[in-house]
């Protein structure tokens, strides 16, 4: 067997899986792909709706409801949003994603 101390390992690879807010996540993103500010109000809150809706494949009226009450959204969503977050980050800053986005 490859691994010694299996737990050890799986915490490391664990490590990597976590947790993000869904307004971290937007806060991120939707200038990124939008060219949309927080500070734009609606237009922001319609961007990070329509970012949510795609990347949950949940419907607007669920991702709402999750934008609305922050304590509602279940733990698997905000771990897939960090995971999705660090693939973005990795694939961003070696110019792989969103090209057109980079100057």
């Amino acid at each position: 067997m490859p691994f010694q101390d299996e737990r050890l390992v799986s915490d490391q690879w664990l490590a990597v899986l976590t947790s993000i807010s869904m307004d971290e996540f937007c806060e991120r993103w939707v200038p990124v792909l939008f060219g949309v500010q927080p500070e734009e109000g609606f237009q922001y809150k319609r961007a990070c709706t329509e970012l949510l809706e795609k990347v949950t494949e949940n419907n607007r009226k669920t991702v709402q409801n999750w934008l609305s009450n922050p304590n509602v959204v279940p733990q698997h969503v905000t771990k897939y949003l960090g995971i999705v977050n660090r693939l973005w980050l990795v694939r961003y800053h070696l110019g792989d994603l969103f090209p057109e986005s980079r100057k």
